[in-house]
């Protein structure tokens, strides 16, 4: 899946990039937010929805952490877009930046071992504000047996987005993601 054409969106996106270009979804979300009623525009079966929030470590009042569960099911839905010849993957999360732009790494690599750093350069440049989930990647690399290289892709996907957006890293300098722009640092 490391050719397939990808999108990676917000909520607020999704009228105007659910078009008829669009083959599959995968919808992450939080848990116990509303489903948006623009995914019905998509066949059930090329929908797949995961509900877990955004964080990297237990936080108070974000109960739901990334689990192996979600990428092992993520991984599953990975192969069921392979199976049912893709030609356009949409990827959401609530803002399109982290679990989305985490999830489309894991899964246009999924069968391409090694190529990390190629669909990093990619979501860059389609998504330059992209600063991936390192726990979804973790859990990721853990899984697919990765030796770090899922890890080391979403680094430079976080590095490319704070050279830009010095801004945005610093605003995360003050939350729980603190960890992910200190590795950064020099």
């Amino acid at each position: 899946m490391i050719s397939i054409d990808f999108t990676i969106c917000g909520v607020e996106e999704l009228d105007r990039e659910l078009d008829g270009r669009i083959s599959h979804v995968v919808s992450i979300g939080d848990p116990g937010w509303p489903e948006n009623p623009a995914l019905d525009r998509i066949a059930p079966g090329r929908v797949h929805r995961f509900r877990f929030n955004d964080v990297i470590a237990a936080v108070e009042g974000h109960d739901r952490v990334p689990a192996p569960k979600d990428i092992v099911r993520l991984l599953e839905a990975g192969d069921r877009i392979r199976a049912d010849d893709p030609t356009h993957l949409l990827v959401h999360c609530q803002m399109g930046v982290s679990r989305s732009s985490a999830a489309t790494l894991i899964l246009l690599t999924q069968e391409h071992p090694g190529r990390e750093m190629e669909v990093a350069d990619r979501i860059s440049k389609r998504r330059p504000q992209a600063w991936p989930n390192s726990l979804m990647l973790e859990l990721a690399d853990a899984e697919l047996g990765r030796n770090g290289g899922l890890i080391a892709a979403g680094r430079e996907v976080r590095r490319r987005t704070a050279s830009h957006r010095p801004d945005f890293a610093d605003y995360l300098r003050g939350t729980h993601r603190r960890a992910e722009v200190e590795e950064l640092d020099p």
